[in-house]
């Protein structure tokens, strides 16, 4: 069975609004349906986002279908933290998903981007809270950061897309 991981770096903000960076790891293999597992406190509040932004992409482009063939692991150790809002984890988890979609098909991940933005059903892009934070924790946090997104940027999922593969 081949695994195809990708890291994740999700910008967020504490309770006092400072700007942090969640760290995970997205493990996925091809199967015959969805499956969602995750591991931690944060990655467990995150799952039904995931899992919307899936249905999202895979009714955009047909060839995005297949992410609904997966079965997926998020995992992510950092549980000081409770979550109370993570639509602004859409961003992340689009680059993220998109960078699953390209392991499956034998093409380089693009790993030292992230992004925050809010994902809707029609595959837009809306801002999100304390972006500037975000990006200044990115900054300091992420090492090997080259590109952080927002909706500014990036204002649908094709964007996205075209970006990354621009990259």
């Amino acid at each position: 069975m081949i695994y195809y991981i990708t890291k994740i770096n999700i910008p967020a903000y504490d309770a006092n609004k400072n700007g942090i960076i969640v760290k995970f790891k997205l493990m996925a293999n091809l199967s015959s349906s969805l499956l969602i597992n995750a591991s931690g406190n944060i990655a467990i509040a995150l799952q039904n986002n995931f899992k919307r932004t899936i249905e999202i992409m895979s009714s955009l482009k047909k060839c995005w279908q297949s992410l609904e063939y997966a079965t997926y692991h998020l995992e992510c150790s950092h549980d000081q933290f409770s979550v109370k809002d993570s639509k602004s984890s859409s961003m992340a988890l689009s680059i993220a998903l998109i960078n699953c979609y390209r392991a499956m098909n034998a093409m380089p991940q693009i790993t030292d981007i992230t992004g925050t933005g809010i994902l809707r059903i029609d595959g837009s892009f809306e801002n999100s809270h304390l972006e500037d934070k975000k990006y200044l924790a990115a900054k300091k946090e992420v090492k090997t950061l080259n590109k952080f997104i927002t909706p500014y940027e990036c204002k649908h999922l094709f964007d996205l897309e075209k970006l990354i593969y621009e990259y």
